[in-house]
Order: C-alpha cells, then structure tokens, then sequence
C-alpha cells in the first residue's frame, strides 16, 4: 500500500476534475454534432444524409443524457473507468461510420478524430490514453481503407498526424500523472520530518480502518508525545528542535514494519498506525520505540484498538490521546 495515498483515499481534486470532464465533453458532444447537422443541412444534396443527421442528432441526444447524469456520482464509481472508456469507443465508433457514410478519408468529418484522444488525455490514467489513441488511429485508417475510391497518400498523411498527436497526448497524460503525484505528495508529507503530515496520516488511518471492517481484523492506534520539548526549543533554539523532530520521526520509523505508517500531527506530537496489531501485540513497538528514543529525549505514548476502543477515527483518537494525557500526568507527579 502506498504510504502517501493509500488505497481508498480519495482526492477532492481529481474528483472534481474528473466530474468537470464529464460535463465539458457532453457540452463539447452537443456543441460538435450541432455543427454537423448543419454540415449536413448545407451539402444535403450527398449521399446518405438522412442517416448521418441520424446520427448526429442521436449523439446530441446522447449528450443531453450526459449532462443529466450525476457526474459526482459517475467518477466515485468503481466503474468509472469503464464509464470513460467507453464512452471513448462509442465516440470512435461514431466518427469512424460517420466518416464512411460521408466519402472516407477526404471528409471533414475525420477530423473528429482528434476529438476522442483529447478528451482522454485530459483526465484519463496514461494506459487508458494509449489504448484509446491506438483504437482511434486504426479506427481512422479502418474507415479510410474501407471507403470507396481511397486516396491512399492523404490517407497516410492523416494518420500520421494523428498518431503524432496520440503521442503528444499519451506524453501530456503521463506529464500530468506524473504532477497529481507530486502534487498528492507535497500535500499529505510534513516538509519537516518527511513522514506524512495530519491529513496524510488521517487517510491513510481511514482506510486501515475500512479495510479492518473489510477484512475482521484489529488495529491499534499509537500516538506520541516528545516529552519536555519546548524546553529544547527555549534552551537550544528551535534549529536544535527541528533537528531532533526530524531524528524522532526517522527513529520511529526505524522501529516498525515496512507497512506500518508514521505521521506528525503538530508540533511534537506524533502518531503511528498498526494495521493487524491488538493491543497486546502493540506493546512490543510502543516499548521498542521508545527504548530507541531514550538515546536522546523521552515519550509519553497512548494506544487504542480498533474495534475495542472506538469504531471511528476519532474514538480511536480520543481513546489514544487521554491515555497519553494519562501518561503525561503521571510523569508530572512522579518528577
């Protein structure tokens, strides 16, 4: 599981670009096919037009039904995929017969097959865009071989550019990958220490949490306090104090699994979760976790397991941090 987006985090961001897709492309759908009912209004007197403004009013209509759809709805799917894909291939298939019945290659109508990739590269993950752009550009020569009377040079030339453009959008497509990446990256890290920051821990706490409910199993919250830390910061500086968060949090680390996940909540507050770990088991890292800080600083901790102490997130958080506040405490009156 990735540590900095865990399977079933969802993104806000890539939600909402990916329901504005759905909009934009039925607006575009409408907006295109209105266009060529009108082509098809000027040269009338060509064969087949009754079928292809068949056509093109059924994809308006089909875009109508577009936008009337939940596109919140759509992308939060676990069909969305499948949703988009399609779409993309019924698009294909459209502008390929479309094409056809309107002479071949030499039709305007072919340049619509630029439309479909796109689209894909707009929002769609990089293998999806190859597929499409590989089905798009033999789709395009398909239809062009197959019409009466090809022209076989302008045929090439055709397909050569849109295998060109295929390549800049398969590019864009892994460009844009590549920088929803860093971008979920740099907003779920703690620039500090290099561990995940609140919102990244809380994430990847909720879906530990769906996949406990999934899967019957435990999972133990542990939270950690640095004791006595502002009197480093006052006595050393708060370079000295950035310096010992971060060997914290590597030290932490250090004492766990590999998929075991640590995250800084503020300050010097620290949290880790154990997926598959009761509270029992749990005792073992919290121990060795703070027999490793003990070379530098002290720690006050707090556990809570799921589903003993809490359900929730925040049950769990609650349950953890009195504890810690307990620890805390009795530290107090003991010194």
């Amino acid at each position: 599981m990735d540590l900095l987006r865990p399977a079933g985090a969802v993104d806000p961001w890539d939600l909402r670009l990916r329901a504005s897709t759905v909009r934009s492309g039925a607006w575009i759908t409408v907006g295109v096919c209105g266009v060529g009912i009108l082509y098809c209004a000027f040269t009338w007197g060509a064969a087949h037009r009754l079928l292809l403004a068949g056509l093109l009013v059924a994809s308006v209509v089909g875009g109508v039904g577009l936008l009337m759809l939940d596109a919140e709805a759509i992308v939060r799917s676990r069909w969305r995929e499948a949703f988009f894909v399609g779409w993309s291939l019924i698009d294909i298939a459209l502008i390929g017969t479309m094409e056809g019945l309107d002479g071949g290659a030499r039709s305007p109508i072919g340049a619509l097959f630029f439309l479909p990739m796109v689209f894909a590269a707009l929002s769609y993950p990089p293998a999806y865009v190859w597929s499409i752009a590989t089905v798009n550009v033999g789709a395009a020569l398909a239809a062009g071989i197959a019409a009466p009377d090809t022209h076989f040079p302008y045929l090439f030339l055709f397909a050569s550019a849109l295998a060109a453009v295929a390549c800049m959008c398969v590019w864009l497509a892994r460009h844009q990958d590549e920088q929803r990446r860093h971008l979920a990256r740099l907003s779920r890290t703690d620039p500090l220490t290099g561990v995940l920051n609140r919102r990244g821990f809380e994430e990847r706490l909720d879906a530990e949490l769906a996949e406990s409910v999934r899967e019957d199993r435990v999972l133990t919250l542990m939270v950690l306090d640095v004791d006595g830390f502002k009197g480093i910061n006052d006595t050393h500086g708060h370079a000295a104090g950035d310096e010992l968060l971060r060997w914290v949090a590597h030290t932490i680390t250090g004492a766990l699994r590999q998929f075991d996940a640590v995250g800084r909540l503020g300050g010097d507050e620290f949290a880790v979760v154990l997926p598959g770990t009761a509270r029992t088991e749990a005792l073992d890292p919290a121990a060795r976790i703070q027999a490793a800080l003990s070379e530098r600083i002290t720690a006050t901790t707090g556990l809570a397991t799921f589903p003993v102490d809490g359900a929730a997130r925040e049950e769990l958080h609650h349950h953890a941090d009195a504890e810690l506040y307990a620890g805390k405490r009795a530290l107090t009156h003991s010194g």
